[in-house]
């Protein structure tokens, strides 16, 4: 669905009817190594994380004795404190490398052996691109029309599609509640971030640049024509701080009224003096700005794209919270430590 209304709003990417096939299989796959359980011997290889989880580990049980606190109270909390970190590191494992963990299953999997090895091969090409630099995908060189297949824009939308994966319907408020205190922290900020996303729309409106308003210049030149995509967020996260003044420029905060923050797209929002919706967006959705930055570039600095493109974010309050106190600080904390 997220693929399909990207290439609905995005007027540039046109696809094939063989590219949607290809799309389709990879968006269904792409993630299929996540829930594959990591090797428990990775932890014994040797490499700067799992040396850095024996050294502290050691030098705990060391100071422990020196300082003849050798209890069974101590020792156990010093077993729950790196059960929670060894839970992390595998929980790492798998999230750090499941985008070619995932394609080496697509290629490989018996269970797959019913799709044509050739297409197999186009498919994990596609779903490995979702784990890779941003420059590796916008800055390869390809020509998507000519080919067979639309390599490049295929993988443009499946990794936007990836990213725009937000809903409260991927997470289950009954199990959160019942894990919360459990959690990691990662996982426990992503999961009430989720919980507060009621969903998102994508829409685009063109208009005419200042110059042709003004009546000095020919509508038909390219880039005289703006298309401005618009990605409208809502959640169910109150306004809580209102900023008279703005300071954000890193994430270009264009303005704050109401209910609504409208944001362009850029990288981080870094500013102690942004509003708490900005702030939680951006630490949240940091690779969706990313992201959004190298599509506004591609697209301009394409030759055949007749429009300049602009994106614009908008953060839709409903203006209230689903959240307890103790979610809200959970939430509010990660932010913080960021």
């Amino acid at each position: 669905i997220n693929s399909v209304k990207l290439v609905r709003t995005i007027d540039y990417i046109d696809l094939k009817k063989y590219d949607y096939y290809i799309l389709f299989i990879a968006c269904y796959l792409h993630d299929i190594s996540m829930v594959t359980f990591p090797l428990l011997d990775a932890i014994q290889e040797d490499e700067y994380k799992t040396n850095e989880l024996y050294t502290d580990f050691f030098n705990d049980i060391k100071e422990s004795y020196r300082k003849e606190e050798w209890s069974n109270k101590s020792v156990k909390k010093i077993l729950r404190d790196y059960y929670l970190r060894i839970d992390e590191f595998y929980e790492n494992l798998v999230r750090e490398n499941h985008a070619k963990n995932s394609a080496d299953e697509i290629r490989k999997k018996e269970d797959l052996s019913f799709i044509d090895s050739a297409l197999r091969e186009l498919v994990a090409e596609v779903s490995e691109a979702h784990g890779y630099d941003i420059v590796d995908v916008y800055s390869k060189k390809s020509n998507a029309r000519k080919q067979n297949w639309s390599e490049k824009y295929t993988k443009i939308l499946l990794r936007m599609a990836d990213l725009l994966d937000m809903s409260n319907y991927r997470v289950s408020r009954m199990v959160l509640n019942h894990n919360l205190k459990n959690m990691g922290k990662v996982s426990r900020f992503h999961w009430l971030s989720h919980l507060v996303t009621k969903g998102y729309d994508l829409c685009v409106k063109y208009e005419f640049n200042d110059s042709v308003k003004a009546n000095k210049d020919n509508y038909l030149k390219k880039k005289n024509i703006i298309e401005t995509i618009i990605l409208t967020v809502v959640v169910d996260l109150p306004q809580m701080t209102q900023v008279s003044s703005p300071n954000c420029k890193e994430m270009n905060l264009k303005s704050i009224s109401g209910n609504k923050v409208l944001l362009d797209c850029g990288t981080e929002c870094n500013s102690t003096k942004c509003n708490f919706l900005c702030k939680w967006f951006s630490v949240k959705n940091e690779f969706l700005f990313w992201e959004l930055s190298a599509l506004k570039m591609y697209l301009n600095s394409a030759p055949n794209n007749y429009f300049e493109t602009k994106i614009e974010v908008i953060i839709k309050s409903t203006d209230k919270s689903i959240l307890s106190q103790e979610q809200f600080t959970y939430l509010a904390n990660y932010i913080n430590e960021k």
